[in-house]
């Protein structure tokens, strides 16, 4: 009965990843949590804006989202094993614009119960020049943030909300 309740809780999976190898034990992560709440996941990852005019900015932009969209979900499927592909309902997005602002927006328009990410681990100056993207999500974030080390296992921090 219990996991009744708790899928009905989390419908909505949200994995940003940046293609990277380090994203892909959050996207797994992700993935898992998906099956086994029977949720849709939605993957995304956030492009930058490009320096262009406002004459070439829509155009250049939707090709842009297009040709990342693609690139993501050809991502998806030559790095997460087939298996756990198999009856996942999978969405992908790809979104101009910085990453925490576009994980937030995301989060909020598509009704989000929960973000599942990985973390660089950073520290030092780097950490405190760069920051971290996983942090800043949590901190304002309006649902739970699941935060993944590269090796697959759970950060010590995660943000509820």
């Amino acid at each position: 009965m219990k996991r009744t309740l708790r899928s009905a809780a989390i419908k909505t999976i949200l994995a940003p990843t940046d293609l990277s190898l380090g994203s892909l034990s959050g996207v797994i992560k992700a993935a898992e949590l998906a099956h086994g709440f029977q949720a849709n996941l939605i993957l995304m990852t956030a492009v930058p804006k490009p320096r262009a005019t406002a004459e070439q900015h829509g155009r250049y932009l939707d090709q842009t989202a297009g040709t990342v969209r693609m690139q993501l979900a050809s991502w998806f499927a030559r790095q997460v094993p087939a298996a756990m592909r198999q009856g996942l309902s999978v969405r992908f997005l790809a979104v101009i614009g910085t990453p925490v602002d576009m994980i937030l927006q995301v989060t909020n328009t598509e009704g989000v119960d929960l973000i599942v990410m990985a973390i660089r681990g950073r520290s030092g100056l780097r950490r405190l020049l760069y920051g971290s993207v996983a942090e800043g999500v949590a901190r304002v974030s309006p649902s739970p943030v699941l935060t993944i080390r590269t090796d697959g296992t759970p950060a010590r921090t995660v943000a509820v909300a």
